[in-house]
């Protein structure tokens, strides 16, 4: 596994990870089955997409495809304490390991799980430290009325270390403000720059997602912005605190003020003025995951712009196309609305995620009564902290009540999830020919979860999913 928190220069490449656990993996005699890559992933963020990575690598162990994780570093594993002590419980749980090409510690004995263990502590601290050393230089930054970065910013240019606007992209920012006073959605601004060849300081085209996110932060209006404790919480609007930047402003405080008024009344984007298209919020990305947002006659990958350059292929398709295939969907509902839930029920037993099988479920309380037995013998010996023990232990515990209440209520719940899918069905099949866009929009939300896009051509790679069945 190669992690790296951010591509810079200095730092330890992915190759120079790469090549040191070659190097261990041919002088330990041990046959590397797969390479898994983060980059740009951090260590120690909460929200980081390494975690499900590394969850899955321990998921393909138990399922018995290898049996040693190799590293570069034990912190490429993770900088938090609960996320390394409850990593280390699977792997040793189940007789694996997990190596550092690096660090050559023997995790068979005491000593070596005791080094183990504070190699853990000490990357945790370290982190920890980094994160308060960020922290009070950004207070110090923003009390000085300068941003946390100097990266560049749309609507101004730096000019030696200072931000001033731009007398070709500060007029469109001052623009923006303005669109979205008089009720401009995003949908509607980001239409509006795209069609103009206005692109992002990346150089990409709009999106709808960072359209507001941007003229949120106050920056156009001469201020930094400070949302106290967010990457753990989504933190309402009106806790967000503003100061005086140092940097002019390209609208006048009074528009700053009726716009922050505006978005503090609807905290999100119009979703009644913009979302006009059928599929808007409901059509995914089948090969990543990623929602697919609507630009000239297209669904198109919102992954895209991350992609771009990088070989992959950008799934995009036709409104008319998906649409169509939808709409077809739709209407063979009044027939065979029974028939294709049975045929769920018969066909997708193995996709069905566990939490609403019974028999999984009854597997899934098995292991976690047999990893709260574990962890409760390796604290007795000393071999995890108390405090990583006591937080796994409570969100095992809560996990196997949120099972088992689920068992009881399974029946029940599924039983009237069925009928009330069946009456909406036929309804919205009848009445769907003489709906309006948005109407059919609200109708389809209650009988699909997502529509489902691959790469190729044709309706083929359309798959509408219901809401009666669950995928994984």
């Amino acid at each position: 596994m190669i992690r790296v928190s951010k591509e810079r220069e200095g730092m330890t490449s992915p190759e120079m990870q790469r090549t040191a656990i070659q190097n261990c993996a041919d002088a330990n005699g041990i046959h590397i089955v797969d390479w898994v890559e983060g980059i740009d992933e951090s260590g120690s963020d909460r929200k980081s997409a390494w975690w499900p990575r590394l969850d899955q690598s321990i998921g393909r162990m138990e399922a018995g495809e290898y049996e040693v994780i190799l590293v570069w570093r034990f912190s490429r594993v993770g900088r938090q304490r609960l996320r390394w002590a409850v990593a280390l419980d699977r792997v040793d749980t189940l007789g694996g390991s997990i190596l550092s090409a690096t660090e050559p510690i023997e995790s068979a004995t005491a000593s070596g799980r005791f080094a183990r263990g504070m190699l853990g502590e000490l990357n945790a601290y370290q982190s920890e430290l980094i994160g308060e050393q960020w922290k009070e230089t950004h207070d110090r930054r923003r009390l000085a009325g300068l941003p946390h970065g100097g990266h560049h910013r749309f609507g101004y240019q730096l000019v030696d270390g200072r931000y001033e606007p731009d007398p070709i992209t500060g007029p469109v920012l001052a623009d923006m403000y303005r669109r979205a006073l008089r009720g401009d959605g995003s949908g509607r601004i980001t239409r509006w720059l795209n069609e103009e060849g206005i692109l992002t300081t990346q150089g990409l085209p709009w999106l709808n997602t960072n359209l507001f996110q941007m003229l949120d932060s106050g920056f156009g209006a001469g201020l930094i912005v400070h949302r106290p404790g967010w990457k753990n919480k989504r933190l309402p609007k009106s806790h967000w605190k503003f100061y005086p930047g140092v940097h002019e402003a390209v609208i006048e405080p009074a528009e700053w003020s009726a716009y922050w008024q505006r978005r503090l009344q609807r905290s999100e984007p119009s979703r009644t003025i913009e979302a006009r298209h059928l599929l808007t919020g409901l059509i995914y990305c089948a090969e990543c995951g990623s929602r697919m947002n609507y630009s000239h006659n297209r669904y198109v990958c919102t992954a895209a712009a991350r992609y771009k350059g990088m070989g992959r292929t950008i799934v995009t398709i036709g409104s008319d196309l998906v649409e169509t295939a939808v709409a077809e969907w739709v209407m063979s509902l009044a027939e065979d609305t029974d028939a294709l839930i049975e045929a769920r029920a018969a066909t997708t037993k193995r996709r069905v995620r566990s939490v609403n099988d019974a028999e999984a479920i009854d597997r899934r309380v098995s292991r976690i009564d047999e990893r709260m037995a574990s962890l409760t013998i390796k604290a007795l010996d000393g071999r995890i902290p108390e405090a990583a023990y006591e937080a796994t232990i409570r969100k095992l515990d809560a996990e196997r009540t949120s099972l088992t209440d689920r068992q009881k209520s399974l029946g029940l719940v599924n039983a009237q999830r069925e009928v009330d899918v069946r009456e909406v069905a036929v309804t919205l099949s009848a009445a769907w020919p003489s709906l309006e866009t948005h109407l059919r929009r609200q109708a389809l939300q209650k009988v699909a979860s997502a529509v489902l896009v691959g790469p190729g051509r044709g309706a083929g790679r359309v798959t509408v999913i219901p809401r009666w069945e669950v995928r994984s």
